[in-house]
């Protein structure tokens, strides 16, 4: 399973969720929802470069489907790290697989496939700080760091993008 953005947010979950249905995990800066979330309380930089998110989850319909994605996310951008002190901690698990048809194997959000995190440091929404401790959640991740690349690594980089998911694929294999 390969996702970047809203994309690779859905891969986090649903790796961690259904661990038997993805052989492999490649991420391309795509934060993950426990580390967003952390990110959101104790990052005035991330908050700041998230303060877009804040326009869709709060448009007055009609608004273009894709603000769905947002405003059904459970994690809200605050306007500050003083409203995040004060703002409700969700329950990411609860929310994520509320009225799921197939339970998941562990809401622990901790993805146990081998994974392979693609990331442009020059993300001006994603910022770095989303690489902290991510082997708390994914710990036998492969990360790796591409210095002058955005948001869209692949697009930007796309001859290392493609070598490095290849050599994962290769040496991910039993």
């Amino acid at each position: 399973m390969v996702g970047n953005d809203w994309g690779g947010y859905i891969a986090w979950v649903f790796a961690s969720a259904y661990p038997g249905r993805v052989e492999r995990l490649v991420i391309l800066n795509a934060p993950h929802p426990a580390i967003y979330l952390r990110e959101l309380r104790t990052s005035a930089a991330q908050i700041q470069a998230s303060q877009y998110e804040r326009d869709y989850y709060s448009a007055v319909a009609p608004y273009p489907s894709w603000y769905n994605y947002y405003r059904a996310d459970p994690i809200k951008v605050p306007a500050s790290i003083a409203d995040a002190a004060q703002a409700e901690m969700p329950d990411l698990a609860a929310r994520f697989f509320a009225d799921v048809a197939e339970p998941p194997a562990t809401t622990s959000l901790r993805v146990e496939v081998p994974t392979l995190v693609l990331w442009g440091m020059q993300d001006p929404v994603c910022l770095p700080g989303q690489l902290d401790r991510i082997h708390d959640f994914a710990p036998d991740a492969i990360v790796v760091r591409i210095e002058d690349a955005g948001h869209r690594p692949m697009q930007s980089h796309p001859a290392l993008v493609n070598r490095a998911i290849r050599d994962f694929l290769r040496s991910a294999r039993p």
